[in-house]
């Protein structure tokens, strides 16, 4: 009777763990009550089936779902779903210019009047992320700015256009037929830059200005 107490009592013990792992089974597997929608006891997960890839297994164990990968938007790429390609979110990353916001951009401005030399910034896609960059432009410069004087002659302004020189007094040719400083005198008119003895237009060589006329 000893030797069949000394049996029955490890039988029970191993009956009554097989018991316990029918009912629960290896994560989950067995589970009865596995896709019911209730979270019951040993269970991670329940979404009320049974199907995987859906985040929560056969087993009402939890799974990571398949990736559904970056979507572009506007040029920015915007990050996936878990277990997806992550892309970049930040709106400073960019594939053109075109990419880049207009927040980066700044209007023109004059940056020496004296020379009518400005700038102004747009965002520019350098390596992938948009930077702020200077590019030239002269508009902001205009007669406003600044006015070369030329002494008796018109002085020279700043003209608002976006690529302008440093300005310079022009220079009257006294042989040349043409007011080329502004100041509506011709040749030896112009007694201030073409004064007597300058050559002149009238036979080229020989003739000179003498009180505003060409002569020879």
């Amino acid at each position: 009777m000893k030797k069949q107490t000394r049996w029955i009592g490890p039988m029970a013990v191993i009956f009554l763990s097989l018991l316990f792992l029918y009912a629960s089974g290896p994560s989950g597997c067995g589970n009865e009550n596995c896709g019911n929608g209730i979270l019951d006891e040993g269970e991670a997960c329940d979404d009320g089936n049974t199907v995987d890839g859906d985040g929560c297994n056969s087993f009402c164990e939890n799974e990571e779902p398949a990736g559904t990968g970056g979507a572009t938007t506007g040029g920015t790429t915007t990050g996936g779903t878990t277990g997806g390609t992550t892309g970049g979110s930040s709106g400073d990353e960019c594939a053109t210019d075109a990419d880049c916001p207009a927040s980066l951009a700044s209007p023109a401005v004059c940056d020496d009047p004296e020379t009518c030399q400005g700038h102004r910034v747009e965002g520019k896609c350098s390596g992938g992320v948009c930077r702020p960059t200077s590019i030239p432009d002269d508009s902001a410069c205009t007669p406003a700015s600044f006015t070369l004087d030329c002494g008796s002659n018109p002085g020279v302004s700043c003209t608002g256009t976006p690529t302008q020189s440093e300005p310079v007094c022009p220079v009257e040719v006294c042989n040349d037929l043409s007011d080329n400083d502004g100041d509506a005198l011709i040749d030896c008119a112009d007694t201030v830059d073409c004064p007597n003895s300058t050559t002149c237009n009238l036979n080229p060589g020989v003739g000179f200005c003498s009180g505003g006329i060409c002569s020879d």
